[in-house]
């Protein structure tokens, strides 16, 4: 005979049951919306992720948080939902004994159903995200120790140069977009240069840790890549000096013993300033620039403080590309006005999936392109329109950089485009009086690569893990280091480890 208190067992069974196929429908939808919008993420790219905590996410484009919910969320509690009601309604529709004894068996096991479906559930999310390769590493060396070149500050104090620096990064912008197939004529010719006689380094390839923005960033103005380290953080960390903002990250500094670009442009007297559309929280990208040089810092809430007017928006909300070029107009006029040595870096994001139109830009006669096409038109124009500026009234004394900062991690439709196709990185760059020594480069060679063109010098020309692009390298010694800074910069480091004490 079934007591009172076998029937809370079962029932309280049957809650647990439910909460863990909640659970399970959760990894496979969290799965499928990492690969919609963010393309491979692997384990350690994930482990960054969370370690920026829900202000990561609330503070990214309102369609990506959107999505979330709508697949992470409320998908795993509609189809958890509609298994409740079948389970409990059945019955009704059947008589059949045979139905009848396996709907029996399954309301016996369900827990134990359940419990197998959790864990293949997250067996098969962390597959996706690449967890075995994390745990299968090799870590026989300690790669950053021993490749690591540490700046020496004597190299940048009151240098004498006079070469102002424009660095842009064009959102997920790689030269696949570049195809006849994907973008326009005059889009292409745009993002050429050839009137300015900009050169492009033919093989700028992604690693290991380069393939989201803000690790893109640290990369090329560090030298080192923005690995995973400590556990989740959530004391108060300064973006303003005597104001706390909560940001979720998982330090309370951000790799405050690594001299990077804007540390070292700064011992030089530089005045560094950073445009970009998304609020500053996003990513602790405002708090990496703070930490690093950087004296001014403009995102999304001082276009919003200002009261900025702009009738269509980018990714994050923010204003569109050609309103961050308008400002960094303004700002190098005033700087140039003043004969201040400056670096102004400037994030772009219409280009970010699935793309962004500015109202400003004409494209409705091209009705039939997608959204990631026509944002490639608009930035195309206001980025030449940009360069064009600056060529025409302060060239002699300006060096430009500008490349893509990841990989687009969408779906590029591409004739002929396989698993295997070479994917390298857009660049451009535009300065007088150099040259490029070579083929092939990677985020951390733009850290060197980048001072020389400011025409600091330093020995080797080594920086970081970087290798100068503008100086000589042996290189099959270069290509015999890319290969293995590849196969070894996931080693764990105690070196690495330093540069966040």
């Amino acid at each position: 005979m079934v007591t009172f208190s076998m029937l809370r067992m079962i029932q309280k069974g049957n809650i647990i049951a439910y909460f863990l196929i909640l659970f399970s429908l959760f990894f496979f939808s969290l799965q499928i919306w990492l690969d919609r919008f963010f393309g491979v993420v692997d384990f350690e790219q994930f482990i960054i992720f969370l370690s920026f905590g829900l202000t990561g996410l609330l503070d990214s484009d309102n369609y990506i948080i959107d999505k979330f919910i709508q697949i992470c969320i409320l998908l795993p509690l509609a189809c958890t939902l509609i298994l409740f009601l079948i389970s409990k309604s059945v019955h009704l529709f059947t008589n059949t004994t045979l139905i009848n004894k396996i709907l029996l068996i399954i309301k016996n096991k369900n827990i134990y159903i359940s419990f197998v479906l959790l864990i293949f559930s997250v067996l098969f999310f962390l597959k996706s995200i690449s967890f075995e390769d994390f745990l299968l590493k090799n870590n026989r060396n300690d790669f950053i120790k021993d490749n690591y070149v540490e700046p020496n500050l004597n190299d940048f104090t009151d240098k004498k140069t006079k070469k102002n620096l424009v660095l842009i990064y064009v959102e997920s912008l790689e030269d696949l977009l570049l195809d006849k197939n994907i973008s326009s004529k005059s889009t292409i010719g745009n993002f050429s240069f050839s009137e300015f006689d900009a050169k492009r380094i033919k093989k700028f390839k992604p690693t290991k840790y380069t393939n989201w923005t803000i690790g893109s960033i640290v990369a090329t103005h560090c030298g080192i890549p923005q690995k995973p380290i400590g556990i989740i953080d959530t004391q108060k960390i300064k973006l303003i000096p005597n104001k706390s903002n909560k940001l979720g990250f998982a330090m309370k500094n951000f790799l405050p013993n690594a001299y990077c670009l804007g540390d070292l442009l700064k011992a030089s007297q530089y005045k560094n300033i950073f445009i970009n559309a998304v609020d500053l929280r996003f990513s602790a990208t405002g708090l990496f620039f703070v930490q690093h040089g950087y004296d001014e810092l403009i995102g999304k809430k001082y276009f919003e403080k200002l009261h900025y007017e702009y009738d269509s928006y980018t990714w994050g909300g923010g204003p569109n590309d050609s309103v961050l070029f308008d400002l960094a107009k303004e700002k190098i006029a005033e700087l140039n006005k003043n004969n201040d040595k400056f670096n102004i870096t400037i994030l772009t994001t219409d280009t970010h999936y699935p793309g962004f139109v500015d109202n400003k830009c004409d494209t409705k006669t091209n009705t039939n392109l997608s959204r990631l096409t026509k944002a490639m038109i608009c930035t195309s124009e206001t980025l030449y329109k940009f360069i064009k500026y600056i060529q025409d009234n302060y060239s002699d004394n300006t060096t430009i950089v500008i490349i893509g900062d990841h990989i687009y991690p969408g779906k590029l439709n591409v004739n002929n485009l396989n698993n295997t196709a070479e994917r390298t990185l857009y660049n451009r760059i535009i300065s007088k009086d150099f040259s490029i020594n070579r083929d092939l480069i990677n985020h951390y060679d733009l850290f060197p690569t980048i001072l020389n063109l400011l025409n600091f010098s330093f020995k080797n020309n080594r920086l970081g893990l970087g290798y100068s692009a503008v100086k000589d390298t042996d290189i099959d010694n270069y290509n015999s280091y890319f290969k293995n800074l590849e196969e070894n910069i996931e080693n764990k480091s105690d070196r690495y480890v330093e540069f966040w004490k």
